[in-house]
């Protein structure tokens, strides 16, 4: 059990929004305290070109785009991934295979999956200066999710329901699931050193030690999210619940939000739709619920900060009380 021990949590809240296929850039926006929004566009607006899965830790923000190049005999169509430094922009794989998505990134490090027209998916990762595979090659890989130098990733020989998850410390891999225990695993989160992933709509926490079945009376998994000893999800019945390292409580309802929670510290924000004109944020501590006129699907949290994707297909950053020019 997590107990009173610490996690350590070295991954920045993370966003993650999909953009459409049309002129349309990824566009990070800033907001101040009377709701007003200063707007940079920070991927230069190239006109056909899909944008998405952005990802913020710190000034870094990685994100994919769909990039389009002449070839023999045609056009070649592929998806890279970006990192904006605060200052400038990189393609940090360049084409060298034909699809790298959902990009990951926790300080200098970025992990995502990607694979040819005729390999599998693997996972990546990017140390800031170089790009290797440390997934198996022989399976299929996804969903993989990073912490410092930790990435967790599932992978599968033949169907998802027989995969497993796999846990990456910077030197090597383990095998951290039991397939008879937790089938089809999916959606891992990390923070440190532990793990938690979705099977058969439930809950399940790999502490380092042991596999535990945290979802109490919260089943109907959505999404989870981790920071320090603290997990939080959404069930399908729209309840936000939260398992703290001893027991797992209910902390609300949102009838009318998108149930996808993210953490940091002791605040939790809850995205919102049409229906609700905006998402939720609660506070552990005072256990205050406030809504938040604007959030839009799956909100990442760090600090007094909130990203989300935005309902004009943006991907917006509030910032509360002050200005922030990115």
């Amino acid at each position: 059990m997590l107990g009173t021990r610490k996690l350590f949590c070295g991954v920045v809240r993370f966003c993650m929004a999909f953009l459409p296929s049309i002129a349309m850039p990824l566009l990070v926006h800033a907001g101040s305290g009377d709701g007003r929004y200063l707007i940079r566009n920070i991927t230069n607006g190239q006109p056909r070109y899909r944008v998405g899965s952005a990802q913020i830790d710190g000034t870094n923000i990685t994100w994919e785009r769909k990039t389009l190049s002449v070839v023999p005999g045609g056009l070649h169509s592929g998806v890279d991934v970006y990192l904006y430094n605060g200052t400038n922009i990189s393609n940090i794989t360049n084409g060298a295979v034909w699809t790298n998505n959902n990009p990951k990134i926790s300080g200098s490090n970025i992990t995502w999956r990607g694979n040819d027209y005729d390999s599998l998916m693997a996972v990546y990762l990017f140390d800031g200066t170089s790009t290797k595979v440390i997934s198996d090659q022989s399976m299929d890989s996804s969903w993989p999710q990073i912490s410092g130098q930790n990435v967790v990733w599932t992978s599968w020989l033949e169907q998802p329901d027989d995969g497993n998850v796999y846990l990456y410390d910077g030197v090597t891999t383990t095998k951290i699931s039991d397939n008879e225990l937790t089938p089809f695993p999916s959606n891992p989160q990390i923070s440190g050193d532990y793990v938690t992933w979705r099977s058969r709509e439930r809950l399940f926490l790999y502490d380092g030690e042991d596999i535990l079945d945290i979802s109490g009376d919260c089943p109907n998994i959505t999404r989870a999210d981790m920071y320090g000893g603290n997990i939080v999800w959404g069930t399908i019945a729209h309840e936000i619940c939260l398992y703290n390292g001893t027991s797992t409580t209910k902390l609300y309802t949102d009838r009318q939000g998108y149930i996808y929670p993210a953490i940091d510290g002791a605040s939790v924000v809850t995205s919102g739709g049409e229906a609700s004109g905006g998402g939720y944020h609660y506070d552990l501590t005072t256990k205050a619920l406030t809504q938040l006129p604007g959030i839009g699907i799956e909100p990442e949290i760090s600090g007094s900060r909130i990203v989300s994707e935005g309902s004009n297909d943006q991907i917006l950053l509030f910032d509360r009380g002050t200005v922030t020019q990115l």
